[in-house]
């Protein structure tokens, strides 16, 4: 078997010795570059040369500089280089076993996408998923797979609807005995939510849906939808919830829902694989996609 290298190309040794020779233009920085001697760079930078037939470098006393010919290669030797280091960063990326990274907002994490995964684990204990949480407006994300609300399918992505909730009134339950009918909501403390790039309903959005005007408090308003849930246990006021996502609230005595008054949401909650995910990543999006139609 012919042991010739393609095309008549160099060896990779040659070629790294001459690229940090040419990066540097010192031997003996580009030999502590590569971990090597500046006799085993200069030795490499020949071998080169003579290969070429060519002189890639000036010897001065003063150090060594890149001939027209050496600044020609140098300039390939980067962009081969440049390309090598994006390939390779993208198949250890596609690794089918590396972990798996999801994003979605704080409230949503905690509410139904972390119970979801200790169930995911117990039945695929052999993948690893880590969040990527915030409430900020995220682009480029370097998650496999992104849960939003209401956002449009993304471009190169497998894209699923979740599941589409409503939107109930919730308070602490000393709050919420003070409703008897869909009327008493607009007197109580209203918590509101303004987040940047926020799509939630709003109260005058309900109570409007319910045919009602809210009362002019103005209550309070915060950036984080984590940070209402928490004000409205301490019963601080009333929040909109979706009515899906805030049953283990409810379940467990920290919030109760002011009767039966819902909205249905008006976007739902879409499931994105990315087009850079890893094939285990289809295991987790399947998964999710029946724990979202399932019943709570």
């Amino acid at each position: 078997m012919s042991s010739k290298r393609p095309y008549g190309l160099p060896s990779l040794k040659a070629l790294a010795a001459f690229d940090a020779a040419a990066r540097t233009l010192n031997f003996r920085a580009a030999a502590d570059d590569l971990n090597v001697t500046p006799a085993a760079i200069s030795h490499q930078v020949k071998a080169l040369e003579a290969d070429l037939g060519t002189q890639l470098f000036q010897r001065q006393r003063r150090g060594v500089f890149l001939t027209d010919q050496g600044l020609a290669l140098a300039a390939a030797v980067k962009l081969g280089f440049a390309h090598i280091g994006q390939t390779t960063a993208t198949l250890r990326h596609s690794r089918v076993d590396r972990p798996l990274t999801v994003h979605c907002s704080t409230a949503f994490s905690a509410l139904w996408l972390t119970p979801q995964l200790a169930r995911f684990w117990s039945e695929h204990p052999d993948i690893e998923v880590n969040q990527h949480v915030t409430d900020a407006p995220v682009s480029n994300t370097p998650a496999d797979l992104v849960i939003d609300y209401g956002i449009d399918p993304v471009e190169g992505a497998h894209s699923r609807v979740l599941f589409l909730d409503s939107i109930c009134a919730l308070a602490a339950p000393a709050l919420a005995n003070r409703v008897h009918r869909l009327d008493d909501i607009p007197a109580l403390p209203l918590i509101h939510l303004d987040a940047e790039g926020n799509r939630w309903t709003t109260w005058d959005m309900w109570f409007k849906a319910q045919g009602l005007v809210r009362s002019s408090d103005p209550g309070s308003v915060v950036n984080s939808y984590a940070i209402a849930l928490q004000l409205a246990q301490a019963g601080r006021g009333a929040v909109l919830g979706w009515q899906r996502l805030t049953q283990p609230l409810v379940d467990e005595g920290r919030l109760a829902r002011l009767g039966s008054f819902h909205v249905p949401a008006p976007r739902p909650f879409r499931l994105h694989q990315m087009p850079s995910a890893p094939e285990n990543a289809s295991v987790l999006f399947s998964w999710l996609l029946e724990a979202g139609l399932a019943p709570d």
